[in-house]
């Protein structure tokens, strides 16, 4: 089982919400 893989997407994903928040008025929410 790739243990890095997956804690390299779990990184990716993370720093996606974080851009997705930052840019994206909370309203949205």
């Amino acid at each position: 089982i790739p243990y890095t893989n997956i804690a390299y997407q779990s990184i990716i994903i993370g720093v996606g919400y974080v851009i997705t928040f930052a840019t994206r008025p909370w309203q949205v929410i």
